[in-house]
């Protein structure tokens, strides 16, 4: 029994932390024409009638209805689906001149200008999303394996080899954000669809990935991300600029504990500059430590990602830089896990400014994320960029 137990132990880890996650409740597997008849406008405007999806947005309260059914709990207003929301964050939406969502109503407006946003990453990277989750998750996690030992010809082991083992937590955690929308672009405008759209999941997205590597984990509500994880590497640039020695001190911490091979970097843009401008022996005109292809970077020779979700406002004990540090992520994303419990779920406010007619559009999602393994994970917190 013990073994069995063992092993199912060992399938629900695999399953969690090295296996495919389990179907998304939140994603129904719509059609592209379902997903593409999924309006947001029909559904907040059915929301603004008193609730009369019936005749308003019946293919947006049916597609709602079956996300619930499979989360077992009704929405708040309107579930979207994920299938939605990941389709509003690939397309996209080409951008033109204007001045406002006004500008939205005419007749021969083909686009709009759209809010520019942070790059996300650590999907990208290689973080792992489990999604339709129910309720609160613990993941099993092995922390000690079996011991071996060399023994003599008919003897006995005379130790016991058992593994051990812990659990990974992970709750749902309430993201809450909102649009405001003039009631006329929701009747009149013809790109309005587009516009909330875009902007609903592209939002949700930010904070989603923002948290992931700098979520404080306080007060209780906020996750906790990779450099306030307790446990990772750390590297001290001592608030100047890294060189290529920096670099593989942060690859080693990882790769010292057996998370060397798929190492990914993570940085803004502002140090994506400097380490352009940065060589392997110090000298200009040698190869310099990032490089870039396309769209694609390689950080001596690992994958790296630049975002500005991590900030210039990081303070050094070494140097008088008044908080314009930054820093460097260095580790196997696979090791972070997200969890989702559902899609947004969209509601409608149009009391809090009524006298205008502004609609506020209030969009929550549960979220969570865990390091499954923080020796996974090394980064400077210090490190300047010029």
């Amino acid at each position: 029994m013990y073994e069995q137990d063992i092993m199912n132990i060992r399938s629900s880890a695999l399953a969690a932390l090295g296996g495919n996650p389990p179907p998304p409740a939140a994603a129904l597997g719509l059609s592209e024409k379902d997903i593409r008849g999924f309006s947001f406008v029909r559904a907040i405007n059915a929301q603004l009638q008193g609730g009369n999806y019936d005749k308003f947005a019946p293919h947006e309260k049916e597609v709602s209805d079956a996300v619930a059914a499979k989360l077992g709990r009704p929405a708040r207003g309107i579930f979207v689906p994920d299938d939605v929301l990941h389709r509003a964050l690939t397309v996209g939406t080409p951008s033109s001149p204007g001045t406002g969502a006004g500008n939205m109503v005419a007749q021969d407006l083909k686009s709009f200008v759209e809010m520019v946003y942070n790059r996300t990453v650590v999907k990208q990277a290689g973080a792992r999303v489990l999604t339709g989750l129910q309720g609160d998750v613990l993941i099993p996690k092995m922390t000690a394996g079996a011991s071996v030992y060399w023994v003599s010809e008919n003897t006995n082991l005379t130790a016991v080899s058992a593994q051990t083992f812990t659990q990974l937590s992970m709750r749902p955690k309430t993201l809450g954000a909102y649009s405001e929308l003039s009631r006329k672009l929701l009747l009149q405008g013809e790109n309005a669809e587009n516009f909330v759209r875009q902007d609903m999941a592209t939002r949700i997205a930010v904070e989603v990935d923002r948290v992931c590597l700098m979520g404080s984990g306080a007060p209780a509500n906020i996750p906790t991300g990779v450099l306030s994880t307790s446990g990772i590497g750390a590297v001290d640039c001592g608030g100047v600029a890294p060189d290529h020695a920096d670099i593989m001190a942060l690859w080693s911490d990882c790769a010292g504990e057996n998370f060397g091979e798929n190492i990914a970097f993570i940085f803004n843009a502002k140090m994506a500059g400097c380490l352009m401008q940065r060589y392997y022996n110090s000298t200009a005109g040698d190869r310099a430590l990032l490089i870039r292809d396309g769209s694609d970077f390689q950080l001596c020779g690992f994958k790296a990602f630049v975002t500005n979700q991590i900030p210039n406002t990081f303070t050094s004990a070494e140097a008088s830089t008044g908080g314009a540090l930054t820093a460097i992520i260095a580790g196997d994303f696979s090791n972070l896990i997200i969890g989702q419990w559902s899609g947004v779920d969209l509601l409608v406010d149009n009391t809090t400014h009524g006298l205008s007619g502004t609609v506020r559009i209030v969009m929550l999602q549960d979220i969570d994320c865990v390091v499954a393994h923080a020796e996974a994970f090394s980064a400077t917190q210090n490190a300047a960029t010029a």
